[in-house]
């Protein structure tokens, strides 16, 4: 279980986990922002989100990760 701590707030919705990869003891998950559709509105408001991601053992492999990265691209 990898839990991801951000300031996200209202625009959470549109945050999306586009990689999880195992390099040596280390987790590195990739999220990208989606704009928001045309013509959409959303609130201003920032405060912390997270998100528990659950990785099967069978995806990882010796020495087990033990830390994570975490990277944001916006689209």
């Amino acid at each position: 279980m990898v839990a991801v701590f951000g300031p996200f707030g209202c625009k959470d919705g549109r945050i999306d986990v586009v990689s999880l990869t195992q390099r040596g003891s280390m987790l590195a998950v990739g999220l990208r922002e989606r704009v928001p559709a045309p013509g959409t509105m959303e609130c201003m408001a920032i405060f912390e989100t997270f998100r528990l991601l659950t990785v099967p053992k069978a995806a990882l492999h010796k020495p087990y990760p033990t830390r994570a990265t975490v990277t944001l691209a916006r689209a």
